[in-house]
């Protein structure tokens, strides 16, 4: 059987850089979104929310 995979969506995309800055000891003040928008939140997610 094979697997259909759904494209990613933008949220998708944000927390996946969200979850790359942490792997690399990042902090959550690099977030470069603006804070309350939804690419931040969705960052902050990926972060470690």
């Amino acid at each position: 059987m094979s697997q259909i995979r759904k494209p990613m969506t933008r949220n998708d995309q944000v927390r996946s850089e969200g979850e790359d800055a942490r792997l690399r000891r990042r902090s959550r003040k690099d977030n470069p979104y603006r804070p309350g928008s939804a690419d931040w939140r969705a960052w902050s997610e990926g972060f470690g929310g």
